[in-house]
């Protein structure tokens, strides 16, 4: 995110170094920032040379990790805040926002208000429409995943969404499985059961379900 306008800031730097101080209460970050100033050009660089992992990985490793979504959120919103440091969010900034959200698996209307909180300014008449529906086909793409995770046809009744999570809950929650703990089949089926709550909640936000 730092890299996308072509200029790294100090200001990025201490946003993204707050968030792990906030989040690990490691002040060590920052201390070793304020002593090092050439460790997040190591970083980079060592990015820019493919040898730390993509946001696609990263993001699969967070969504396996089991990671709640408020965290993954908060994660996200300190993403904006550093874009924003550097005088405002700029457009190619946003796209990779984006793209981070989409593989976070943040909802729609989390994303367009934290746009709004952080003052991103949608581009007018056909820019703007061909923004919106890339974002309703990511809301699309996301529900039809939704619907996949547990099951059913985007169709389904009510009754039989609540039916589909049930089934994968007896098979899947970490209480009743029988398989030794931190075994590879019991790691499979609570990072389905994760998957299956958050897709089942996301369904029932959509269709107001209680």
């Amino acid at each position: 995110i730092m890299r996308r306008d072509d200029k790294i800031l100090a200001s990025e730097a201490l946003v993204a170094h707050e968030y792990f101080d906030k989040r690990f209460k490691a002040s060590h970050y920052l201390k070793r920032f304020k002593e090092d100033k050439k460790v997040l050009r190591t970083l980079l660089k060592d990015y820019l040379k493919g040898k730390l992992p993509t946001f696609r990985d990263c993001a699969l490793t967070v969504l396996k990790a089991g990671v709640p979504y408020e965290a993954r959120l908060e994660l996200l919103e300190y993403l904006f805040k550093t874009a924003y440091a550097s005088e405002g969010i700029c457009d190619a900034e946003m796209v990779k926002l984006r793209e981070i959200a989409e593989f976070l698996l943040i909802k729609e209307w989390d994303l367009l208000s934290l746009e709004y909180k952080y003052e991103f300014r949608r581009r007018e008449s056909a820019d703007r429409q061909k923004e919106n529906q890339r974002l309703n086909q990511l809301s699309e793409s996301i529900m039809q995943q939704a619907y996949l995770t547990l099951g059913v046809a985007s169709d389904a009744t009510d009754d039989e969404v609540r039916a589909a999570y049930r089934e994968i809950v007896k098979v899947c929650h970490p209480d009743k499985l029988t398989e030794k703990a931190g075994s590879k089949e019991w790691e499979e089926k609570v990072v389905r059961f994760r998957h299956t709550v958050e897709a089942y909640h996301m369904v029932c936000d959509t269709r107001n379900i209680s």
